[in-house]
């Protein structure tokens, strides 16, 4: 049987580890279940023995059994005395108690014996002290102690003695039974220092090798008569006595140790005397450990900021050692560390470094983490300011052992510098402690430039063989260009703080190709390099990941994790910058151009600032969908036309819906990537079919105030407005404008009204339409009149009404020559605007005197008028009656609202261009020049009513005449106007997008409402 050989007892399979010695009762192992990888001792006859010492051996062995068996079954010792004996684990099967095969399984004595403590003393340790490995932190310190000193502590020798003694009294006496036999006592018979085991962790002793122990009789004495209790006091006295006058004979006269065994001193009261004597002397040390302890807490218990001198702190650990304790190493450690920092913030770096020295040999201390501070220490020299401060820092990252931010700090520190001497050094002590297993692989770099001088060895072979007249030039030409490339781009830029593209992200992809190449040549080393670089290309994905959730504090964290893998790869620290402004761009981005932008050159420093971010971080999905955005924009997309067709874009660009009227917007944020019909913008219910009801307080319909005589233009040539109200299925009443056909104008009015209802139900669907809601025909009561002058004038009228929803539209014009005749009057229920939101009052230049609205927001207004009448001009509908009166600008909306389409003329057959120029020639002399400009142009036709063939005798062009206040025009919108006032303009769709142009060019293009 030999070591890592298995054996079978009765519990459990065990594997031989070590040959521990041998004795008179056999040979020793150290051994290990193989269930539950226990360690414990195994004890069994040497293998070598002659036959009759075999059996000796074995019987021995399996008596030793028996023995531990009986303490283990033992009751009545005082626990407070703390000591114990090992119990028996396991042992051989039955049928091998008196043959080789024969063994015990023990268990394993916690502590340090004492021959051992005695040995370290007397010769001290070996460095490589084979019997001190795996050992605990406690008892090396213990150990090592001992080994300085000369001396074991007195409180362990005097605890074990004091130990000892009451354990070999109470085994004296313990009764069990054996095998039905009445034991009245244990006989250890093997006193010796080397069976003692100490454990200073817990303060408890363990009794080892009971091979040579005897059960006692009635007499105390053994059942042949050859030994007695008094062997087991004659072996403590004498085998103690000598180990105490070698190594502690001071203790030996302090207790009156018996020099030899008599009849007087082993007497029931000479041994109680005995006793006594060790209860003193423990209680005396063990109250010398007690203040020692509360010195040492008292220590490191001081206020805050108050400095402990390192002379203070090793006397209170010597101190306590000498008792035999281990001192309080972690809050020693912990404390280190913090007067540590101290020290780094007060740029006390000589103090640190001696501290440092101190640090690295204490116990529990990791050594390799102070080498490292005091490498730091070193490295700040005579450095000031920013830099100075980053030095500092990253010694503080140290001590805390963050060494990613560590190698962060000093790399920030030097980062416009070239390379130090001692960088390789650094980056390989702070790989070593941060990566651990992992530090072996070679750095990037490294890698590379080995790839790279094969590569050259390889040139080399084939130029040589040239030389030879071997035809190798194509191939070597081709491994030169590898080299060049190799050196030239892939090294050159790896070490660059701002390398050029496309090598300039952090992703890897730019070299791989170079790298590929290299390993179709040198397939060994490319493999390799493949496994060095992977951890670096998983550290950037993470980042890269993190970076497209926008996670740029994690990004942050990974990056510097990515330095520690590639150190030499110093475009990280320009990508940290990138990812830590990256916030406030994307906050400048949503926020949109602001009131003192210029539009164009806003637009380009984002996208200028978008593909610096990309290059020096790497793609990412909103970062891509800001820089699409901005390309679109630049080259001419509008706004809100990149918005319907990706909608996608507001995630990051929210102000592209600010050049868009609302009801496409909302549907825009709600997903839509088109705008949705608003077949009822008012949010009123609705009628179906035609309904009959009554006119008046708490009817169906109630005519208040008129809402056209504000001011005598506003009255139509065909119809009177006021305010009503329409009351639905929930009885709840709703604003609305009601236009009342003027009946001593029946024949100018009725054509007018029926091509309303059909104008207005050809763009029911269409953003900016003040929609018709219902129409009908009212007949009034006797004596009733229309609120047409005043609310006042004339109680409420009251009469009867034919109100027709939008779906019975057809049946209006069918009816309206029927109902005339009888005297119902027509009306058409339209949406109602605030007056206040009347262009007059908001653009004409004596109602403002002369305040004129943001020029963006005046052009908003007049492309939104485009937009209506391109959709208009498709449906073969031309407006004609354009003036101010008829257009409504509703800021919370942003949109513009455009009333009063009696004038208009839908033409099923199509519209001709003279249709066309008529209609936008028209828009542009009283529309757009007086919203632009705060007037209608030279010659235009009146504010007031004007009736159809007026507008179809006006002039086809018209010049412009500018005056002072136009100086704030800009060139570009004054030749738009000139244009359009000359009939330059072919169709509605040109002159829009010149105003988006315009637009777009202003200083300001933030929409704003007015």
């Amino acid at each position: 049987m030999s070591e890592n050989e298995i054996v079978t007892g009765q519990q459990s399979a065990w594997q031989l580890l070590k040959r521990m010695g041998e004795g008179d009762a056999g040979e020793v192992y150290l051994v290990e279940a193989l269930s539950g990888g226990q360690t414990a001792i195994l004890k069994r006859p040497r293998m070598s023995a002659f036959t009759g010492d075999m059996f000796r051996q074995s019987a021995q062995i399996s008596a030793e059994a028996k023995i531990l068996k009986a303490l283990s079954s033992a009751h009545g010792f005082d626990a407070r005395i703390r000591v114990k004996t090992p119990a028996l684990l396991d042992q051989s099967k039955t049928g091998s108690e008196y043959n080789g095969r024969n063994f015990i399984i023990m268990e394993k004595a916690a502590g340090l014996d004492l021959g051992f403590l005695a040995r370290a003393a007397q010769m001290g340790l070996s460095p490589n002290e084979e019997s001190i490995a795996g050992i605990s932190l406690e008892d090396r310190v213990l150990v090592d102690a001992i080994a300085r000193s000369g001396k074991i502590p007195v409180r362990i020798l005097v605890a074990i003695l004091y130990r000892l003694t009451h354990f070999i009294d109470f085994i004296h006496s313990i009764e069990i039974a054996n095998n039905g036999t009445k034991i009245s006592g244990i006989l250890w018979n093997d006193v010796k220092p080397d069976h003692l085991f100490w454990d200073s962790q817990r303060a408890t002793l363990t009794v080892i090798d009971w091979g040579n122990s005897r059960f006692l009789e009635s007499d105390q004495a053994t059942s042949d008569r050859q030994f007695s209790w008094l062997d087991d006091y004659r072996q403590l006295f004498e085998e103690m006595g000598k180990f105490l006058a070698a190594l502690a004979p001071d203790l030996q006269v302090r207790l009156a140790w018996p020099a030899q065994f008599s009849s007087d001193n082993t007497h029931p009261a000479a041994i109680d005397d005995l006793k006594n004597r060790l209860e003193a002397a423990l209680q005396e040390e063990t109250q010398g450990m007690a203040e020692a302890r509360a010195g040492e807490d008292l220590l490191f218990r001081a206020e805050p900021g108050v400095e402990i001198s390192l002379p203070d702190i090793q006397a209170i650990q010597d101190q306590i050692l000498e008792f035999g304790e281990a001192p309080d190493f972690e809050r020693t450690v912990r404390y280190t560390a913090s007067f540590a920092a101290r020290l780094t913030r007060d740029d006390r770096l000589d103090d640190l470094r001696k501290l440092c020295g101190w640090a690295s040999s204490l116990p529990g201390a990791d050594a390799d983490h102070w080498k490292l501070v005091d490498f730091l220490a070193r490295i700040p020299g005579r450095s000031e300011g920013a830099q100075r401060g980053l030095f500092l820092d990253a010694i503080q990252n140290a001590i805390c052992r963050e060494w990613d931010n560590a190698l962060w700090n000093v790399a920030s520190a030097i980062r416009e510098y070239d390379e130090p001497d001692w960088w390789q050094d650094l980056t390989s002590r702070v790989r070593s402690l941060a990566l651990g297993s992992e530090a072996g692989n070679l750095r990037p770099l490294v890698a590379v430039r080995r790839i790279y001088f094969t590569v050259q060895a390889t040139a080399q072979q084939m130029e040589d063989k040239g030389k030879g007249g071997n035809p190798e030039a194509a191939a070597l030409e081709q491994v030169q260009l590898l080299m060049g490339r190799l050196n030239n781009e892939v090294i050159a830029n790896w070490t660059q703080l701002d390398p050029s593209p496309p090598d300039c992200n952090l992703e890897y992809k730019a070299i791989e190709a170079t790298l590929m190449e290299a390993g179709q040549l040198l397939p060994e080393r490319h493999r390799s390099f493949l496994a060095i670089l992977s951890h670096p290309k998983l550290q950037v994905k993470r980042v890269l990941d993190d970076w497209s959730d926008k996670g740029f504090l994690e990004a942050s964290k990974n990056l510097r994790r990515l330095l520690v893998w590639d150190p030499d790869r110093r475009r990280v620290l320009r990508a940290d910058q990138a990812i830590l402004t990256a916030p406030d761009f994307l906050k400048k981005v949503q926020a949109g151009p602001q009131p003192e932008d210029n539009f164009p050159e806003w637009i380009t420093s984002i996208e200028f600032r978008g593909r610096e971010l990309r290059n020096q971080v790497g793609p990412a999905g909103w970062l891509d969908s800001i820089l699409e955005g901005c390309k679109q924009i630049r080259k001419g997309i509008w706004p809100s036309d990149l918005a319907i067709a990706r909608p996608d874009f507001l995630r990051e660009m929210p102000w592209l819906t600010w050049f868009d009227r609302i009801e496409h917007v909302s549907g825009l944020l709600e997903g839509d990537s088109q705008p949705q019909p608003t077949v009822a913008p008012t949010g009123l219910p609705q009628i179906h079919g035609v309904e009959e009801d009554r006119l008046g307080p708490d009817s169906a319909m109630i005519l208040l105030e008129p809402l056209d005589a504000w001011m005598p233009e506003a009255r139509g040539s065909s119809a009177r407005v006021v305010a009503g109200l329409l009351q639905f299925s929930d009885r709840t009443n709703y604003p609305a404008a009601i236009k009342l056909m003027r009946m001593d104008q029946i024949h100018y009015a009725l054509p007018l009204f029926v091509e309303e209802v059909q104008v207005l139900a050809c763009l029911r669907d269409v953003p900016g339409v003040a929609h018709l809601v219902e129409c009908g025909f009212i007949v009034l009561d006797e004596g009733a009149q229309f609120p047409l002058v005043s609310a006042n004038a004339a109680p409420p009228a009251t009469g009867r009404v034919i109100r027709m929803g939008l779906d019975a539209f057809g049946e209006f014009p069918a009816r309206i020559n029927a109902l005339i005749e009888t005297g119902w009057t027509p009306y058409l229920a339209i949406e109602q605007q605030n007056q206040e939101n009347n262009l007059l009052f908001l653009c004409d230049a004596g109602v403002t005197r002369g305040e004129y609205l943001p020029m963006v927001t005046l052009l908003q207004m007049a492309i939104q008028i485009c937009d209506i009448l391109e959709v208009a001009h498709q449906r073969n509908i031309v407006y004609r009656d354009h003036k101010i009166l008829h257009y409504y600008w509703q800021a919370t909306e942003h949109g513009i609202y455009i009333i009063d389409w009696n004038v208009a003329r839908y033409h099923p057959e199509g519209l001709t261009q003279t249709d066309i120029n008529m209609d936008i020639v028209q828009f542009g002399a009283r529309g757009l020049h007086h919203i632009l400009t705060g007037r209608t142009a030279p010659g235009a036709l009146p504010l007031g009513p004007t009736r159809p063939e007026e507008i179809e005798q006006a002039a086809l062009s018209y010049k412009t005449q500018w005056t002072y206040d136009d100086q704030r025009l800009s060139a570009g919108l004054r030749s738009i106007l000139e244009r359009v006032l000359a009939g330059d303009y072919q169709s509605i769709t040109s002159l829009r997008d010149d105003l988006k142009k315009s637009m777009m060019q202003l200083p300001n293009n933030r929409q704003m409402s007015a």
